[in-house]
């Protein structure tokens, strides 16, 4: 079913898989060798299988789909909504918040973390971590394990 997928992915470094307007699979090859799921409020990423295949696109689907994570509660993500800050920008993920910094400038990630730390502490969230991924593609805001996802 995402053999094509796979196939492009190796050949190009990484393809995009729309499953539906709640679900994306990215599957990078060049940078992480990594597959992401990116749902509507949360993402979750794995390690790339040295042998991927659909069977194992469609295992982690339905294990994204019917997992008992819970996202930043609905009041977080509707104000983020609300400031136009969800999405591929600010994304909720299992650790807390994710933030991309593609194509921003330091001053423009500065103040958009700021406003989404802002955001989680007016809401009752303590950030304990702040850090770049690897490849400085996303900041990441670590809510504090007391409260995580409430």
């Amino acid at each position: 079913m995402y053999e094509k997928y796979i196939e492009d992915a190796r050949k190009k470094g990484s393809a995009t898989i729309i499953i539906d307007k709640d679900l994306e699979v990215l599957i990078d090859f060049e940078d992480f060798n990594e597959i992401v799921f990116f749902g509507a409020t949360r993402t979750k990423t794995f390690k790339a299988p040295k042998k991927l295949t659909s069977a194992w696109i469609e295992k982690k689907i339905e294990l994204f789909a019917n997992s008992d994570f819970k996202p930043i509660s609905k009041i977080v993500k509707d104000k983020m909504d609300a400031l136009g800050l969800n999405g591929f920008v600010v994304y909720a993920t299992s650790y807390g918040i994710g933030i991309s910094t593609l194509s921003k400038s330091l001053d423009e990630l500065k103040k958009l973390v700021e406003q989404v730390k802002k955001l989680l502490l007016e809401n009752g969230y303590s950030i304990r971590k702040e850090e770049f991924s690897d490849k400085h593609w996303v900041y990441r805001l670590k809510i504090s394990t007391k409260n995580i996802n409430k």
